[in-house]
């Protein structure tokens, strides 16, 4: 048992190095393609984006509904460049070879907050980028860290119930009275979705460490070989 343990322990560490560099190549993209998308239907939805129409049709769509006060842009805005700065930091620590074990829990818990604050700024919990996240818990996954996968569970719960309170309380202003209303049964399937998702990330790397200590050594087809590609 301590040879097993100790082999998924050296795979383990050699592995988090690149699965954080990775997520956070991740991130960096995810930040700048949502918040382009954003600055498209901003303007598309304010007139300004006139080039994006081909034939008096915008095949994109971007234009639907109305465009977020500016206020509520500005506040994005400010978002975004403080999500991206903190994944440039990260980076810039990662080429350095500055890895320390609070990292992960760090930028994880950093990229529910962001999430957070930007549905409490747009449409709360009827916004599509609750899916993120589930993102936030599958990247957790690849860390191969069953405590970060705890962690970036429970926090994504906490920061979707942050939302709904925020709405309920009125903490951003008038968005309250602007945000869809979402059912409460709704709210509790999500909740569930993201505490399954935590369970299947969890299961992942117990599988991974199955393989890494010996595949099927506890089974009666060990003696059997695995099939060829």
């Amino acid at each position: 048992m301590a040879s097993s343990a100790s082999r998924w322990e050296t795979f383990r560490l050699q592995r988090q190095f690149d699965a954080e560099l990775r997520t956070n190549v991740v991130r960096i993209a995810a930040v700048g393609l949502l918040y382009t998308l954003h600055l498209l239907h901003h303007f598309s939805a304010g007139g300004k984006f006139a080039w994006l129409d081909f034939q008096g049709f915008n095949f994109l769509g971007l234009d639907d509904g109305a465009a977020v006060p500016e206020k509520t842009h500005l506040a994005l805005t400010f978002i975004a460049l403080a999500w991206a700065t903190v994944a440039m930091i990260i980076h810039l620590a990662l080429a350095s070879r500055i890895f320390p074990p609070g990292l992960m829990y760090a930028s994880t818990l950093a990229d529910v907050g962001f999430l957070t604050a930007v549905l409490v700024f747009t449409s709360g919990a009827a916004s599509p980028l609750v899916a993120v996240y589930l993102l936030i818990i599958a990247m957790a996954g690849l860390r191969l860290q069953l405590s970060l996968v705890r962690c970036a569970t429970l926090a994504a719960m906490f920061g979707y119930l942050t939302v709904l309170g925020c709405r309920t309380l009125g903490v951003a202003g008038d968005l309250a009275a602007r945000t869809p209303a979402v059912p409460r049964y709704y709210q509790l399937m999500f909740l569930a979705t993201l505490a399954i998702a935590g369970i299947v990330a969890g299961q992942s790397i117990r599988h991974v460490r199955r393989l890494v200590d010996g595949p099927l050594a506890d089974g009666p087809e060990t003696s059997e070989e695995a099939p060829q590609p």
